[in-house]
């Protein structure tokens, strides 16, 4: 659910941090969204399902929204089809 533009950010953020050779740009910016994907995933699980868990950086507002969200009927239906195929 993370917008383009955030991903993107992300990414020229990583790019400043970080250089390669050119020949690997494209296997290092796969690399880096897969990473920032379960590390991400990781996080709003544990915000979500640990009620001690608590990510300063994280509204106790969003933290509420995102519980929200994961009780939706169509959450629950990807995460379903999610594990069939993992």
């Amino acid at each position: 659910m993370t917008p383009p533009e955030v991903k993107q950010r992300w990414w020229n953020a990583f790019k400043h941090e970080f250089s390669w050779d050119p020949f690997s740009a494209k296997k290092v910016r796969l690399g880096c969204q897969s990473k920032c994907s379960r590390r991400l995933t990781d996080v709003v699980s544990k915000i979500c399902s640990k009620p001690t868990y608590r990510a300063r950086w994280c509204a106790r507002s969003v933290r509420e929204e995102m519980i929200q969200i994961r009780k939706t009927d169509e959450f629950q239906k990807n995460q379903n089809n999610v594990r069939r195929i993992g």
